[in-house]
């Protein structure tokens, strides 16, 4: 399937030079479909506005979205237990309503990300890597480990 996807992509930059999909065929997106052995559309279904508009930040939608959000991670350690690598990205192109269309995902649910699942014997130089990678730093620098113990102690200062 992400060969059948990436070809058609290729096909439809082809046919329209400065589209959605030429620019989108510059992307990041095709590089990782083509070293994917399986990407998964993780999407979640928002309450209808009462506007009729985009969707409202409403309490049950952030229920929806942490739900689908703690899914996509238990799927993540499941595939990194199994020896695959996994990459989390917004999707891209992917997240387009033809693209929906095409993979017969209803309109009315809203992409949360692209898993992408690549076979350990894919060379590590080969991965498309995300931007943020090199940014963040260190785990130091945007984590906090906590002993056992440390909380409690804490807490009765």
């Amino acid at each position: 399937t992400c060969c059948a996807l990436l070809a058609r992509l290729r096909s439809l930059a082809q046919a329209h030079s400065d589209s959605k999909w030429s620019r989108a065929w510059e992307s990041k997106i095709p590089r990782i479909l083509s070293g994917s052995g399986a990407v998964v559309l993780a999407t979640w279904l928002p309450d209808p506005s009462a506007t009729g508009g985009a969707p409202e930040l409403t309490e049950n939608n952030q229920e929806h979205i942490a739900a689908a959000s703690a899914a996509v991670q238990n799927l993540l350690l499941a595939a990194e237990a199994r020896g695959l690598r996994t990459y989390w990205a917004t999707g891209g192109i992917l997240k387009d309503k033809d693209v929906f269309g095409w993979l017969g995902i209803p309109a009315n649910q809203i992409l949360l990300g692209a898993i992408f699942m690549a076979p350990t014997e894919l060379p590590h130089d080969m991965l498309e890597t995300g931007s943020w990678r090199e940014k963040r730093g260190e785990p130091s620098h945007w984590s906090v480990w906590i002993e056992p113990g440390q909380l409690a102690e804490t807490l009765r200062d």
